[in-house]
């Protein structure tokens, strides 16, 4: 089946389903191995772990809260009390297992709240220290403006992206093992309908609409990163999303149900055998892109 578009209010209704999901949080977990890593470049760049001023940090499309963690992690325990921290998402399941873990872990300066980045964002202009936006701005194009209004002055932004998909080529090869010799968009095909026609996965692009909403002195980097991903069955669970895509906007719809479940056992059966076994553990190499900026004093 050759290549169709897939509507920007498909890919959104698609979002908005998959974040309600209440095991939404424990499917994504294992992601944060890959995104603490871009996390950590984050606090890096906004020098959060040396400094000693009080900090009101935002971080919105928070999940299960890979820069939350990540910033705990890198702040000295005794300069806890100088952060205060708002972990937003649309997602109450993603935002009560962050929340759980916050209350484990002694982290007294974070709550959480829904927030939903397409709407009017209902938090103090002017507030926020710092707002870390993690590998979800595709999801909230537009929402740059409103988080600058956000910003004190002299205040700090931090954005991730993905610059490719680590999995393409893997989901690929099991796709074409299909008997029905079904078409496999390509890596730009979905990274296109993913971002929504927009170059979320150039980072010259992102230090634009940044600058473009009012942020001063943006840089940007794009790294790698080597991270775990899990044995294959956690593997298969994170790439739900992406399978049902494909699924649902290029395949013949009489047998989506049929030709699902026919490639995800074959997905699996591919992880399997590449991580020797079901309790092998998948290693797969990211591609992201960290930018950064301020708004003036």
């Amino acid at each position: 089946m050759s290549s169709q578009k897939v509507s920007s209010d498909y890919i959104m209704d698609k979002f908005d389903s998959a974040w309600q999901d209440p095991d939404v949080a424990k499917r994504y977990e294992n992601a944060e191995n890959a995104t603490r890593k871009y996390a950590k470049i984050i606090i890096e760049k906004a020098g959060l772990a040396t400094s000693s001023a009080d900090a009101n940090i935002l971080d919105l499309a928070t999940g299960t809260g890979a820069a939350v963690k990540e910033l705990y992690a890198a702040v000295p325990k005794e300069k806890w009390g100088n952060l205060k921290i708002l972990g937003a998402d649309v997602s109450p399941p993603m935002l009560a297992y962050l929340k759980g873990v916050g209350e484990r872990e002694g982290w007294t300066g974070l709550s959480t709240q829904v927030v939903d980045g397409n709407k009017d964002i209902d938090l103090p202009a002017a507030s926020y220290t710092h707002i870390f936006l993690s590998f979800g701005i595709f999801a909230m194009p537009n929402v740059l403006p409103s988080l600058f209004k956000l910003l004190k002055p002299g205040g700090f932004i931090g954005v991730t992206t993905w610059a490719a998909l680590p999995w393409h080529a893997m989901l690929e090869a099991s796709i074409n093992k299909m008997e029905d010799k079904l078409y496999c968009p390509s890596e730009e095909e979905l990274l296109t309908a993913m971002y929504q026609g927009r170059s979320w996965g150039d980072k010259a692009y992102v230090e634009g609409q940044l600058r473009d909403a009012g942020f001063k002195n943006v840089d940007s980097l794009r790294t790698t990163a080597l991270a775990s991903t899990g044995p294959p069955a956690t593997v298969l669970e994170s790439l739900k999303f992406p399978i049902e895509m494909i699924v649902a906007a290029w395949w013949e719809e009489s047998k989506r149900a049929e030709n699902l479940k026919r490639v995800s056992e074959i997905l699996l059966e591919d992880v399997t055998e590449r991580v020797g076994g079901k309790d092998g553990i998948l290693k797969q190499n990211f591609d992201g892109n960290v930018i950064w900026g301020w708004k003036e004093e």
